[in-house]
Order: structure tokens, then C-alpha cells, then sequence
């Protein structure tokens, strides 16, 4: 009976821990799912216009050709909130009706103009409650991008006022968000029609969510609304005006240049038109005179013959100028001169190139028709709309003084109308650019049916007018990279091997006991199947009860994990908070699998009765029959012992990126060598000499079961390896942030801004923005960072990052820096380059380049270098990124760098950076920072030193890592309980050695000297050959004093351990064995 108990204690706890670890992952699983939904509530579909916006009344037109879908129209932007007492950036300002908070779980009625409904999170953060006042900056909605210098950057914000109204909780769509992340969603919900005014954008929207009734999918409502906008969509939803006149059929657009996605649709039509870019050029040269600040206009058919381009004379030499009847008598020119036109080229961060073009004058035309029109211009900011040139207020720097009296009369007269032409070939090739390739589209339209049949031919979905499934997705990051389950399942794994080794040991000790029994059974004619088949229907039976008890106890396992990860061990979930969603299936599974294993466990120690006959069972009484000497030479173990040591051998030798991980398989091919190597030297050697100490006798005592001795020391040393080689492998902030080639990159901090900046702070045109003195920023190296939106894809967010977030990056200065270490790259071997050249040279069409942190593209991602993943950029189609290089180690993690001409392609709408990699004068650190602070609060600074960010994530890695530790600390108590009770037992079954041993005048003291030799020869080998190979795997992470002091204490506690279970069962046996006769 006493047996079973102790065997079924065993086997509770290792269903306890194997349970207790998958109830963790439903756990982590069911939070995740929960926190998803929370994030979407009742919403299934969205669109969402990343560049432009559309019509609010959209909704209603929608509606009309859906069935039980409903629809809520919102403006949503991204800002800087204050309160009185705080600011924090990141505040998500949403604009709606009732009608979005009808699909909240909990539903709340329209705020009022002026009111805001914050979520628990923003009202924490700024100390909020209801009634107190809440600021907000957000970045000025623009038709033009705000990184095209022509637009006027005086206007780039918009301040918001608002009393709080009501604090929502996360039944009341608090947590509205269209990204998954780490960090909690700041939310603040404003009337719709009040956001729109103070924004100046009446009756716009660039949100729209879809909500369909129980029993439609997700992918259902997407479809049903996306055939739905194809037919109720309209051109002014896309912000281009179509205008009707004179037979004359034009678009053109608030935003100036049209997508080329409309002028690649214009010529697959079978109707004449023509393509119009019209460009602001600093001024038009002769060989005699300049003219100052003109309008030029390239010219094309799209698809031809177009009778009025005939007007305009050109020849179709892209080399040749058109030049109007005014240009030619101010300029005096003659066909054939040299015209030279002198314009500015947009660069990175508003910033100006002047560049100049040449053509040879070609013909004169004459102001009628086309060419006398000044709708050619489009609606240039600072300029459209102006009475007198001295009123013009353009984003690019001019000068007035240039501007003559007959220049004045010419804008009075003519306004706009260029004042030369140059083929649509010529002007795209200097002029196009990210935003759009053409200014208007005009085409003949005597039918008046032009616009309807481009717009027919037009997906809306090419216009970034594309609904997308919401919940699929929010589930789908649920499903988080880490299997939690199978984490914590692996990290208790030794543990869990511990208790079943207990169970093993527990369960052959009983069959033990009992050979009598089974000897009398085999003696009355019990096969040894059936005795077998005894034993195991025992071990099924105690199993059974012990397991289900096990599985119950699982869920307290998982409790005191889940308080552990809410507090000591937070660092393993980035400090999110988990609840319990445990389920009862799991349960059962748990149970089945301890059972089974249990079983399997009984069914290994029952074996060994097959090699033994009924007259030796009877003849052994309670003790072990003998296990018998095998030959030292046994091939299987000098086999085991060889490979292990070749492996260990070959992986010490491998070089490059992965040698951490060659060195960890090392030093486990060690571990499995120094097994062996134990086992070899349990055998006699064969010699017979007298053993002259109780010292040596109880050393060659080991050998005398090696089954058991062996087992004792392989549990102890895989304990002693994987705690010794987890802790050694806790990284923290230890990391030189100087060096270029850490995981900082060598840049001491980290910035990120709420609202888009467009100037760089180091230069005199920052310094003038942001009222900032030269001493202000002195020592100071900025590397800007285009921050796209997107799921987080660090280790930071539980979740499956399904839209990783991208970010330009001008990699020319990585590169020259060396910065961050690269583990894999798609260079050729033979190449001398750095890897981040990789991100030089991409050519629209071509998959996007990408580099990123190798642990964020690995775990979170599930990709590698050389694979891509898909993206929807902000026109909502998809873009192929292909991963060219991994770093290791870096505070990257969470996004994938990409060049900054490749981002302006393909997310024009993204304006200015909102992210900063630093280098910062030690010395200047405080006051740069301090400067910095100050004067870019409004929009929003958040400057982190580069090691803390570091800390952040080593933080998850090095709480898996102790967790493990602990675990197998725990594991190595049981090892060493395994070790006290092969202590018991040996002492039991050699109580007549020990009778014969007092007789010969022995004393308790020397008897019990012996067993602490025995047993603690199989301790000191089992640490020893553990640490030894964890040292072995710890070559890579640099084995100085520091590391080595920091194991000492682990050493001191594996030994500890180990002595008082011997110590304890050493003074038990020698008592016990007096007692009995």
C-alpha cells in the first residue's frame, strides 16, 4: 500500500505539471481571442483610407444594397493628448455617431459636440475623470501629401478641445483598434459631425465599419460590401472632380496629381483623351531674358488621335518646347533657341533640389483653345485662388522681388495658363513622382459618358476604397507565435521527466519488494506475461486515480503560473495581464496523457521480471534479484560514448552566425558522452584487491546497480546543465550601447513622436521650425525613421502580428556606421558589402527589400532571409517584401526596415517621420535630450535610452530563461529525492552486509560514511558531468568573472541539495537499519 501511495503521489505531480502547463496555453489562447474581439467588438469588415477620405453619407448609399449589414461611418487620426497634469502620445482620436457605438458589446449613445468618451487606459495615463478638460493635437488633414514642400507646412496641426464625458470600459469598445499591439489603445471618441468642423472637412469620413447579423462570417459581410461600393462608389469618394464643358470631359483632383493607377485605366480605353501634368517652375530662361515662377504643362494622348493637341504644336520630340505667343514676345525668342527650365525636385523630408531641364524652342502658340486655358493649373497650394502674385503663400521658398509688373498682368489676365508645353514623355520624366504622374485627364465627350465608363473600368480597390475582413484577422493574432502550452510544457519538461523518473524508481522499488510474490506466482505455474500483466493492471488502477487527481491540480499549477506571470515572472508576457480560460477538455487530455504515461512508466520498470526465474525472485526475499556484470566493454556504451564525443567535436569546430547554437549542441552531445562515461565507470575493473577504507569500499559499492546509479545521474545532470546553462544565458542590460556592432547599433537612444515631423532637428531649417539654438543639439546624430502603421511583430505582442509594420530608412548611413549585427544576409559569401547595402537600388515593381530583427522574423513573423511576406500598402493593394537580412539582438524588433523610397511609393499618404534612431555626445546626453523634449513636447517626443529598449526585450527571453531555471531546480530536487531514495533502498536490501560489517567492528559513523561515499559519488558525477558540458555550451556568451560568479551560487545550491538528501537519507537508513532485525 505504502508503495502505491508514494507512486501515486509521483504520478499527481506529473499530471499536474503536464495539465497545469496546457491550461496555461488556453489560457494565453483565450486571453488573446478575448483582447481581439475586445479590440473589434461587433465590427466584421472595415474600410479604412489610409491617404484619402470619402464621403460620411457613403454609408447610407451602401445600405441600400445590403441586407443586415450595418454601417457606421468614422474619422479616426493618431495624436498628442494633454491633460492638466500629463501628456502621451499615441492618442487614437476617433469621430463617430451612435451608430458606432450601437455595435459596442455594451452600446453607448452619440457623444455630444465638444464631449469625449476616453477609455480606462487614456484616463489612466493622464489622470482624466469625467468633466476635466482633454487636449488633443493632431495632424491637419491634407489632400497633398505634407511631404511635398508645396504644401505649406504653417497649417500641419489641429488643435482639439473636449470636456470627458464618460470613461468607457472594455465592454464598451474602449480597446477600438485596427492593430494589434502590446500597448493598450488610447482611445478618445468624439462627436463625428463636431470633429469634422474643426477640421474643416464637412461631411467627410475616412473610416467606414461593417457589422453583420449572427450567422454571416466576417469574410461574407467583406464581400457583400465590397460589391456593394463597386456600385455605389463615386468619383468625388476618391477626391477627383470630374467637370463637363464644351463637349469636354476633364478629372483632375484636390490633391493635385492624379494616381497613375487612373492613367494606366485611361488608355485601355478605346476613347481619345488626353494626359496633362502641369508643373510650378522657378522660372523659364532665353538667351536673353528670364522669366520668373511660370506654369509649364507636359501634354500627351493617352489614347489618340485628340484633335485639340494639334493646337498645341508639338512636334512629339521630347527635346522640344512649345512656347506660347507672350513667352515669345517677352523672351524675344526664335525657333531653335535654348530654353532652359528651372524647377524644383521634392527630396526626403520637404526638402529641395533645383534642377534644370533644356529643350530647343520648336513653335509658337497662340493663346486660344487649350493652350489659353488656365484650368491647366491645378489647385497648387499657396497659389490657387489668389488675387495678386504678392499673395502667393506656396510651401517652396520664392522670392517676390523677382515678380515684374508684367508678370503681375499676365496672372490678372490669364491667371494660371502656361506659358509652355512640353511632351507628356518629357514632363513625366522629370516631374512624376510617388503622388501621381498626371494633373487632369481631358478627353472629347460628346456623349457626356466618358467619366461614367472610367469609372466602370476602375476597381475601387486600386484607389485604396477596399473593405477588409476585421475579425478574421483580429482571431487570427490570437493563435500567438509562441505556442504557450507547448512553452511551458517544454520548459517543465524536465521536471515532468523528473516525476515520471520518481514514478520508475517508485515503481520498480515496489515490484522489488514483492520478487517474492512474483516468484511464487511464476512458481505455481503464472507465465511471466501474465505476472506482468498483474503488475500493470495495478499500475493502470493507482495510475488512473492518480491521474485524474494530477489533471485537477493542474488548474492550481496554472493559477500559480498565471500569478507568476503577473508579477514575478511578467517579463515572460511583456507585463500584459492573463485570465483564466482554462477548459475542461484540456483537463482530460491531461489526464489521458499522465495516465498513459504513468502506465508506460510501469510497463519500463515491469520488464525486468522476464529475466528472472521464479527460484532466483524467491531466493532474493525484498531485495532486487541481480542486475549481474556486464563487460566493460560493452560496445553499445563505447559506441555512445564515441559518437557523442565526434559531435560535440564537430559542433565545437562550427563557425558564423550560428555558433551559439552549435556550441548549445555541443555541449548536449557532452552532456550525453559524460553519461556514458559514467556508466563505463560503474563496472568493476575487473581487479580483486582488498578495499583498505570504508572510503573505497562505498565507491565500488556504485557499480552494484547501475540501472539505478545511472539514473540518479542523469537526472542530476541534466538539471545541473539546464540550470546552469539557462542562467548563464540571462543577458539584461548587459550591452557597450557605443558599439555600433550591439544590439543598439551603437546609438544611445530611441525617439518616436506622436505627430509626423518634417524637419530635421540638426539642421538650421529644424532649428527655425522648433525654436531650437545650434548649442541646443550640439552633438547630436539623427537617423530618421519613416514609422509606417501595423501590427507590433516583437516579442513584446503575445499576438500574430497578421500586417507587419514597415519602416523607411535610408540605409546609406547604417551601412557607412556598421551598425548591428547581421546573423544572415542574402550576400553572396564572397561579397565584402555590408548587408545594408542590400536595401540600396530598388526600383518600383520590384519585391521591396526588407531587414528586421532576427528573433521578430523567426518567432513572430514564422519567415526567414530570403522568404517574403505580403502587405497591403495605402492604396490597399498588396506588396511582395522580401526579408534580405536578419540582425541579431537589436532594438529592431517589431518592424521591418525598408528603403524610404520604396515606403513614399508605396504609402504616399504617410507623411514626414514620427522615428529617430540617436547618437548623442556622452558628455551633451542630459541637455540634448532635456532641449529635445522641450521643444518637440507638441508633438509628441518620447525619447528611450537604446539599452533600456534592448532591456525591454532581452526581459522576455531572460524570463523564459529563469523560468526554466527554476523549473529545473525543481526538477533537481526531485533528482535528488530519486537519489535519497536509492539511498533507502540500497541501505534496506544490504542491512545483512551492514549486521556483518558491525560484527567485524565497524561503527554506525563508518557505515554511514560509506553510503555518503556511494551516494555522493553519484551526486558529485552527475553535477560534474552536467556543468562541465554547460560550460562547454557557454563559450559563446563569453565566459568572464562576472558569468561565473553569477553560477557559483547555483553550484552552491545543486551541491546543497544533493548533500542533504544523502545526509538525510544516509542518518535515516542507519537508524532504520538498527531498528529492524
Amino acid at each position: 500500500m505504502g508503495s502505491h501511495i508514494f507512486t501515486g503521489l509521483g504520478i499527481v505531480l506529473a499530471g499536474a505539471v503536464l495539465t497545469g502547463a496546457l491550461l496555461v496555453g488556453d489560457s494565453v489562447r483565450g486571453t488573446l481571442e478575448a483582447r481581439g474581439l475586445s479590440r473589434i467588438a461587433e465590427a466584421d469588415a472595415v474600410l479604412a483610407t489610409r491617404e484619402r477620405e470619402f464621403r460620411a453619407d457613403l454609408a447610407e448609399e451602401l445600405a441600400g444594397h445590403l441586407v443586415d449589414v450595418q454601417l457606421a461611418p468614422a474619422w479616426r487620426m493618431i495624436g498628442q493628448g494633454r491633460s492638466e497634469s500629463a501628456g502621451l502620445g499615441g492618442v487614437q482620436v476617433v469621430g463617430c455617431d451612435a451608430r458606432m457605438g450601437a455595435m459596442a458589446h455594451k452600446p453607448w449613445p452619440q457623444p455630444e459636440p465638444g464631449e469625449a468618451f476616453v477609455s480606462e487606459s487614456l484616463a489612466q495615463e493622464l489622470g482624466l475623470k469625467e468633466g476635466h478638460e482633454l487636449r488633443v493635437r493632431v495632424p491637419a488633414p491634407s489632400a497633398l501629401s505634407l511631404d511635398l514642400a508645396l504644401t505649406p507646412a504653417d497649417e500641419s496641426t489641429v488643435g482639439l478641445r473636449m470636456k470627458v464625458g464618460r470613461i468607457l470600459l472594455p465592454a464598451e469598445w474602449s480597446e477600438f483598434s485596427l492593430h494589434s499591439s502590446s500597448e493598450p489603445a488610447h482611445n478618445a471618441f468624439v462627436n463625428l459631425a463636431w470633429l469634422q468642423g474643426e477640421l474643416q472637412r464637412e461631411g467627410a469620413a475616412n473610416l467606414l465599419l461593417a457589422s453583420g447579423e449572427a450567422g454571416q462570417s466576417s469574410a461574407q459581410v467583406q464581400a457583400q460590401c465590397n460589391e456593394a461600393l463597386a456600385r455605389a462608389w463615386r468619383w468625388s469618394d476618391a477626391q477627383i472632380r470630374v467637370l463637363s464643358n464644351d463637349g469636354w470631359t476633364e478629372l483632375s483632383t484636390e490633391r493635385v496629381f492624379l494616381d497613375a493607377i487612373i492613367e494606366k485605366t485611361a488608355r485601355t480605353l478605346q476613347r481619345p483623351s488626353l494626359g496633362i501634368l502641369t508643373y510650378f517652375v522657378n522660372s523659364i530662361s532665353g538667351p536673353i531674358r528670364t522669366c520668373p515662377y511660370s506654369t509649364v504643362a507636359a501634354v500627351g494622348a493617352l489614347v489618340g488621335p485628340v484633335p485639340d493637341l494639334e493646337a498645341l504644336a508639338l512636334s512629339g520630340d521630347p527635346a522640344e518646347v512649345s512656347i506660347s505667343t507672350w513667352l515669345e514676345q517677352n523672351q524675344a525668342l526664335i525657333p531653335g533657341d535654348e530654353v532652359q527650365l528651372t524647377y524644383f525636385v521634392p527630396t526626403a523630408g520637404r526638402g529641395l533640389t533645383e534642377s534644370t531641364s533644356s529643350f530647343a524652342v520648336g513653335s509658337f502658340v497662340p493663346h486660344t483653345g487649350l493652350a489659353a486655358d488656365p484650368g491647366l493649373m491645378p489647385d497648387f497650394p499657396g497659389l490657387e485662388g489668389e488675387e495678386h502674385c504678392r499673395d502667393w503663400e506656396p510651401g517652396i521658398p520664392i522670392d517676390l522681388d523677382r515678380i515684374r509688373d508684367v508678370d503681375e498682368r499676365y496672372w490678372d489676365e490669364r491667371r494660371g495658363t502656361p506659358k509652355a508645353f512640353i511632351s507628356l514623355e518629357a514632363g513625366q520624366a522629370i516631374w512624376a513622382n510617388p503622388y501621381g504622374t498626371l494633373t487632369a485627364i481631358r478627353a472629347p465627350d460628346p456623349q457626356g459618358d466618358y467619366a461614367e465608363l472610367l469609372h466602370d473600368a476602375l476597381k475601387p480597390a486600386r484607389l485604396g476604397l477596399d473593405f477588409q475582413d476585421l475579425r478574421s484577422p483580429a482571431l487570427a493574432a490570437a493563435h500567438s507565435p509562441t505556442d504557450f502550452g507547448g512553452l511551458f510544457l517544454g520548459l517543465s519538461f524536465f521536471l515532468l521527466a523528473a516525476a515520471l523518473g520518481l514514478v520508475v524508481l517508485l515503481v520498480t522499488f515496489g515490484i522489488e519488494r514483492r520478487s517474492r510474490e512474483m516468484g511464487l506466482l511464476l512458481a505455481i505455474g503464472f507465465t511471466h506475461k501474465r505476472v506482468r500483466r498483474l503488475l500493470l493492471a495495478e499500475t493502470c488502477l493507482v495510475a488512473l486515480d492518480a491521474s485524474i487527481c494530477g489533471a485537477l491540480l493542474g488548474w492550481l499549477y496554472q493559477g500559480g503560473i498565471l500569478d507568476l506571470l503577473a508579477g514575478r515572472w511578467s517579463g515572460a508576457v511583456a507585463g500584459q495581464a492573463l485570465e483564466d480560460h482554462g477548459r475542461w477538455t484540456t483537463v482530460g487530455i491531461g489526464a489521458g496523457i499522465t495516465w498513459a504515461a504513468a502506465v508506460l512508466a510501469g510497463w519500463v520498470a515491469s520488464r525486468g521480471l522476464s529475466k528472472f526465474e521464479a527460484r532466483t525472485l524467491l531466493a532474493s526475499g525484498e531485495e532486487a534479484p541481480p542486475e549481474g556484470i556486464a563487460s566493460p566493454s560493452s560496445r553499445a556504451l563505447w559506441w555512445a560514448l564515441a559518437f557523442s564525443a565526434l559531435c560535440a567535436q564537430v559542433l565545437l569546430v562550427t563557425t558564423g552566425p550560428g555558433t551559439s547554437g552549435s556550441f548549445f549542441g555541443a555541449g548536449s552531445c557532452l552532456l550525453v558522452a559524460g553519461i556514458a562515461l559514467g556508466r563505463l565507470l560503474m563496472y568493476p575493473n575487473g581487479q580483486r584487491s582488498l578495499a583498505r577504507s570504508v572510503t573505497t569500499l562505498g565507491w565500488r559499492a556504485i557499480g552494484r546497480r547501475p540501472s539505478r546509479s545511472l539514473t540518479v545521474v542523469a537526472l542530476l545532470a541534466i538539471g545541473s546543465f539546464l540550470v546552469f546553462s539557462m542562467g548563464a544565458n540571462v543577458k539584461g542590460n548587459r550591452v557597450d550601447g557605443s558599439d555600433p556592432t550591439s544590439g543598439t547599433g551603437g546609438f544611445s537612444h530611441f525617439a518616436r513622436s506622436a505627430l509626423p515631423l518634417f524637419n530635421d532637428p540638426t539642421t538650421e531649417s529644424g532649428q527655425d521650425a522648433y525654436a531650437l539654438k545650434p548649442a541646443d543639439v550640439e552633438g547630436l546624430k539623427l537617423t530618421a525613421l519613416r514609422m509606417g502603421e501595423g501590427d507590433e511583430a516583437s516579442c513584446l505582442n503575445l499576438g500574430a502580428p497578421q500586417q507587419p509594420r514597415l519602416v523607411g530608412v535610408r540605409a546609406d548611413g547604417l551601412a557607412r556606421r556598421g551598425s548591428f549585427t547581421f546573423v544572415e544576409s542574402m550576400l553572396p559569401d564572397s561579397s565584402s558589402d555590408n548587408p545594408w547595402t542590400l536595401l540600396n537600388g530598388w526600383s518600383p515593381g520590384d519585391p521591396v527589400p526588407a531587414v528586421g530583427d532576427a528573433a521578430s522574423i523567426t518567432w513572430s513573423l514564422k519567415s526567414a532571409v530570403g522568404e517574403s511576406v505580403d502587405v497591403t500598402d495605402g492604396r490597399g493593394g498588396s506588396v511582395e517584401v522580401r526579408i534580405v537580412g536578419a540582425v541579431q539582438d537589436s532594438i529592431l524588433q517589431g518592424m521591418l526596415l525598408i528603403p524610404e523610397e520604396a515606403f513614399v511609393h508605396h504609402f504616399p499618404g504617410s507623411s514626414g517621420y514620427r522615428g529617430w534612431l540617436m547618437e548623442v555626445d556622452p558628455e551633451r546626453e542630459a541637455s540634448v535630450i532635456a532641449s529635445l523634449e522641450k521643444a518637440l513636447a507638441p508633438e509628441g517626443l518620447e525619447v528611450e535610452a537604446s539599452v533600456e529598449r534592448l532591456g525591454r526585450f532581452r526581459a522576455v527571453q531572460d524570463t523564459y530563461l529563469r523560468v526554466f531555471q527554476v523549473l529545473g531546480g525543481l526538477g533537481v530536487l526531485l533528482g535528488s529525492i530519486g537519489l535519497a531514495l536509492v539511498l533507502l533502498r540500497n541501505a534496506h536490501e544490504r542491512r545483512h552486509e551492514w549486521r556483518v560489517l558491525s560484527a567485524l567492528g565497524l561503527g554506525p559513523g563508518a557505515l554511514r560514511r560509506m553510503l555518503i561515499v556511494e551516494h555522493g559519488g553519484l551526486a558529485l558525477l552527475g553535477i560534474a558531468v552536467g556543468v562541465v558540458a554547460a560550460l562547454v555550451a557557454l563559450v559563446p556568451t563569453g565566459l568572464d568573472g562576472d558569468k561565473l560568479g553569477q553560477l557559483v551560487p547555483w553550484l552552491g545550491v545543486l551541491v546543497a541539495n544533493a548533500g542533504f538528501w544523502i545526509l538525510a537519507g544516509a542518518r535515516w537508513a542507519n537508524v532504520n537499519a538498527r531498528r529492524r532485525p
